[in-house]
């Protein structure tokens, strides 16, 4: 499956396997457990909001919990054939008028550099996207703890820092004559100012194996608007 490695997206033992401890993550939260180790990924990734990821790389970096609670728990985890992943942790809840929520948001965005690999096989004027772009985030993600429909606090738990991810496109530099007429061969390329102003997908699917701890880089901004995290743990898998 897809991962992240030395700046790009390749592919890679183990890719995807941060899809199934994300949403593990995001039940640890909700059922409100003791986090003793979380590390966000190098870059951002699409099956669960910014500041829920949590990332793992064997003999590098784990995520861990306890059950802080008073009782044992249970965790069950399945898959479907849609290639949705689950998590349900089962427990005594000692307070049924207590729920946990949890908010997201955006202090910093980092647009993403664009590295050009010149081509002198291609025509002069095209330009392959090689790698798409991803922009870098600074996310404060909060605890929001209500009883009986009053919020009783309201806590950051971390920050998470996302680097930009590169686009690289390939450009070509080779000469060509022009032809009048429709009976040129060659191929139209992507105008530079189009490959820069144009939209990025996001990346799904991709897991990083360098992953540096949540800390904030620069400065910082005005937040966005938050995201709230819906009510279950869930995420789409990419990988087989």
């Amino acid at each position: 499956a897809n991962g992240y490695a030395n700046g790009k997206v390749v592919k890679s033992f183990g890719g995807g396997i941060c899809q199934a401890s994300s949403t593990l993550y995001n039940s640890v939260l909700l059922a409100d457990l003791k986090v003793t180790e979380r590390v966000n990924h190098m870059f951002t990734v699409s099956y669960v909001p910014y500041g829920m990821d949590a990332t793992v790389s064997y003999g590098e970096v784990d995520f861990q919990f306890e059950n802080s609670s008073k009782w044992p728990i249970k965790i069950e985890a399945w898959t479907t054939e849609d290639n949705m992943v689950f998590f349900r942790i089962k427990g005594t809840n000692d307070n049924p008028n207590r729920k946990v929520e949890y908010i997201q948001n955006i202090i910093k965005t980092m647009d993403f550099p664009i590295n050009y690999i010149d081509d002198p096989n291609l025509p002069e004027g095209t330009n392959i996207v090689k790698q798409y772009g991803s922009k870098g985030h600074v996310v404060e993600t909060y605890k929001v703890v209500k009883e009986g429909g009053d919020v009783i606090s309201q806590d950051k738990i971390h920050t998470s820092v996302y680097s930009p991810l590169y686009q690289e496109v390939i450009r070509g530099t080779k000469k060509v004559d022009k032809v009048e007429g429709n009976n040129s061969d060659a191929q139209p390329g992507t105008p530079e100012e189009d490959v820069l102003s144009s939209e990025v997908p996001q990346l799904t699917g991709v897991d990083d194996a360098d992953n540096p701890p949540a800390t904030i880089q620069g400065g910082i901004f005005e937040p966005e608007t938050s995201e709230l995290l819906e009510d279950a743990a869930e995420t789409e898998s990419d990988s087989e």
